[in-house]
């Protein structure tokens, strides 16, 4: 029995109803229950609906690859990104639940220009939304780069949130 089916076996989840939560073709969940190859984003999608790294969904796809190989970002496989600073600062911050203008205002940066790196990092780490920047960050933490600042979760309660 693969992960996948594992989980779904676990929680009394059909495919069919998978494929409800993820909007992903009945095809798509059909290989990832048999563990067919499927891309990441599929990972993330089914991650995400079940509530579970993408790692628990297919752990072999993980095992000593870096976020780039996985997301099919430009790089030679098996190294980390590199991020410049600021760029590791604002997916720190953007990972911590931050708007372009509160990263702005903490960085004291024009928010159009935190949109532009923000663009920058999905490319660089070959994702498409901020949902999946923070599961390559957090996939980066699990290689030793830390992402949760406990001064964000109080900015956070600040603002409301």
């Amino acid at each position: 029995m693969t992960p996948l089916a594992t989980i779904l076996a676990e929680r009394g989840i059909s495919q069919d109803e998978l494929v409800r939560r993820t909007g992903l073709t009945g095809r798509t969940v059909s290989h990832a229950y048999h563990g067919r190859s499927v891309s990441f984003r599929t990972r993330v999608k089914i991650a995400m609906a079940l509530d579970v790294a993408p790692g628990e969904v297919d752990p072999e796809a993980t095992e000593g690859r870096s976020v780039g190989s996985m997301t099919g970002a430009s790089e030679r496989p098996g190294e980390t990104p590199v991020l410049t600073p600021l760029q590791r600062d604002i997916l720190v911050l953007v990972v911590n639940g931050l708007t372009n203008g509160q990263i702005a205002d903490r960085l004291g940066l024009r928010p159009g220009l935190i949109g532009t790196h923000i663009g920058s990092l999905t490319r660089a780490l070959g994702v498409t939304s901020r949902a999946e920047l923070a599961t390559a960050a957090a996939m980066l933490g699990e290689m030793g780069m830390a992402f949760w600042l406990p001064e964000a979760e109080r900015e956070l309660a600040e603002a409301g949130r």
